[in-house]
């Protein structure tokens, strides 16, 4: 688009005259403008704005369907009942051929193998320590120790039960003196076995660890100090 001559070369001119805009193509009318603008909205919906009508939409509903409710002259349409959707069988899993069962007796691991509908394996119930004695390394400790058992020289002890002494063995003292608890759970949990005698102390009573390699405990276990110091003579 080009001005005259006169226009074009006058300085006032050039500085009134408005920027002109150039369309390349056929001119565009303002309704097929809008009508793209529509087009480009459908096409590319915003998220948010849909969940905030969606929402409206709920609640303007609830809102009419209390108001419903509580007009005794609104008749409303019977709800459509549920329909109970039968459970799937599972199918029983079992750890396939026989399972190697760890167990501990007298303070040594025994090891014996079961099948896998073992009664006594149905239900296993947690223990804190039920995923640290799982390890491997937890695991292959115990094994080892399963076969020095197999090879001792003698039987482990018979332990004290745990209901059977009011007292420590050494010390004649109640098992929670060193307790700041003294319930009935800190009493249990203060109540150790002697690996070597069996019977009941205290903790502070059996903090010596010396190993029984005639039991098959290679590793230091814990010891009364009546045992360490009398039948060790240390």
């Amino acid at each position: 688009m080009k001005g005259s001559d006169d226009e074009s070369n006058s300085p006032s001119a050039a500085a009134k005259a408005p920027v002109p805009i150039i369309w390349v193509g056929a001119p565009i009318d303002e309704a097929d403008m809008e009508e793209e603008e529509a087009k480009g909205a459908e096409a590319d919906p915003n998220p948010k704005a849909e969940a905030e009508a969606e929402a409206d939409a709920t609640a303007i509903g609830m809102e009419e369907a209390e108001e419903a409710a509580e007009d005794p002259h609104v008749e409303l349409e019977p709800r459509e009942e549920g329909v109970m959707v039968s459970r799937p069988v599972m199918p029983e899993v079992y750890v396939p051929g026989d399972v190697l069962h760890i167990y501990s007796h007298r303070g040594v691991y025994h090891a014996v193998w079961v099948p896998f509908d073992f009664v006594d394996l149905g239900e296993i119930k947690p223990l804190p320590n039920m995923l640290k004695d799982h390890a491997a390394n937890s695991v292959w400790e115990a094994l080892r120790e399963v076969c020095a058992v197999r090879k001792a020289t003698e039987v482990p002890p018979a332990w004290v039960p745990y209901d059977a002494a009011a007292v420590c063995s050494c010390c004649d003292a109640a098992f929670t003196w060193a307790s700041t608890l003294q319930s009935k759970a800190q009493e249990a949990r203060d109540k150790h076995n002697c690996r070597a005698c069996g019977n009941l102390v205290c903790a502070p009573c059996s903090s010596q660890r010396v190993s029984l390699p005639q039991y098959g405990l290679l590793e230091p276990s814990r010891v009364c100090d009546k045992c360490y110091y009398t039948l060790f003579e240390l």
